[in-house]
């Protein structure tokens, strides 16, 4: 059967808060798409307010800055991402000077925060993200805030919900996020390519979505990105009738 669509008229889909004015929000960010994108492809979009779409704007931003520079430039997968971030710190590449003082202001914090860390550190690198390289013993690594990677990763599991299933996810519903190595979430893996609709939105770009037959708000959302960030979320609801719920 269906699912009743539950999405009001002027509600943001993030903070479900009602507002006479809406922005449209890209779920994965335009600049995350690769350019190896298929023309004409729809990119996911959701109604947001203003205060939504600026505060996520900000850490998709400072997360695409880090995570672009570890990427492989000769990926398909990702391909010009690597090059779109490193123009964004090119103060040759500024559209004035203010902007060019601007890329060489973050060009220098970027500097300052890359450190050098041990390459076979056995914890604390993001899955996927670590060098196979063995050539020394040391690596350049940047911090990236697990706090704006959750937040990333939840703002995703709304919209994903809400393109997929013309519902939202409510402030009582529990959201929970892994991040994991390839080939290390198999038991996932295994639920998703027996139960899951698969979406792929470009090369390595895909969203699976599985939702419990005895509970249809009960969500395993897999999200993929550049074949590199792999989130498994889980949308845990309240054990109670939603009837009435704003």
């Amino acid at each position: 059967m269906e699912k009743e669509r539950v999405v009001e008229n002027n509600v943001c889909i993030y903070c479900l808060a009602h507002c006479t004015e809406l922005t449209t929000d890209h779920v994965i960010p335009r600049s995350w798409y690769p350019d190896s994108s298929p023309k004409g492809i729809w990119k996911f979009q959701v109604p947001s307010c203003k205060k939504c779409n600026n505060y996520y704007s900000k850490i998709e931003q400072n997360l695409l800055l880090k995570l672009g520079m570890c990427l492989n430039r000769s990926d398909i997968k990702c391909a010009g991402v690597p090059q779109k971030v490193m123009r964004s710190l090119s103060p040759g590449a500024g559209k004035n000077y203010r902007d060019s003082k601007a890329r060489l202001r973050k060009r220098e914090e970027i500097k300052r925060a890359i450190k050098e860390i041990p390459r076979r550190l056995p914890y604390g690198i993001l899955p996927n993200f670590g060098s196979s390289l063995v050539s020394t013993e040391t690596a350049a690594a940047i911090k990236v805030e697990e706090h704006n990677l959750m937040e990333f990763a939840k703002k995703l599991v709304r919209g994903v919900t809400y393109i997929l299933s013309s519902s939202l996810i409510y402030n009582d519903d529990q959201i929970e996020v892994l991040v994991c190595e390839q080939g290390k979430a198999n038991e996932f893996e295994a639920i998703i390519r027996k139960f899951g609709k698969k979406h792929s939105l470009a090369p390595g770009l895909n969203v699976s979505y599985v939702a419990a037959a005895d509970c249809p708000e009960a969500l395993m959302i897999r999200i993929e990105i550049w074949s590199r960030l792999i989130f498994y979320c889980f949308v845990h609801p309240p054990p109670r009738d939603r009837a009435g719920t704003n």
